[in-house]
């Protein structure tokens, strides 16, 4: 039985590692917005984006700002 338990135990951390792995392909391949990271906080309507956009306004970040800002756009051009 303490085999199993430790054959479990390898088996869960190769999957915590691969996962990670994973994970930090899609980042720095840029699948994954640096903005989520930043803000903390993961956008996906352009109401969330405009929230993100005007969090970054806030902090003096327009570069950030218009990015978000553009993004809600690109979702939904008929909401000004």
């Amino acid at each position: 039985m303490k085999a199993n338990k430790n054959l479990r135990a390898k088996i869960l951390s190769i999957l915590l590692i691969a996962g990670f792995i994973i994970n930090a392909g899609y980042v720095v391949s840029g699948q994954v917005d640096n903005e989520e990271f930043e803000m903390g906080v993961s956008a996906e309507t352009a109401e969330e984006w405009n929230e993100k956009g005007v969090g970054f306004e806030e902090s003096d970040d327009y570069e950030k700002a218009i990015e978000c800002f553009d993004k809600a756009i690109e979702l939904d051009p008929n909401d000004a």
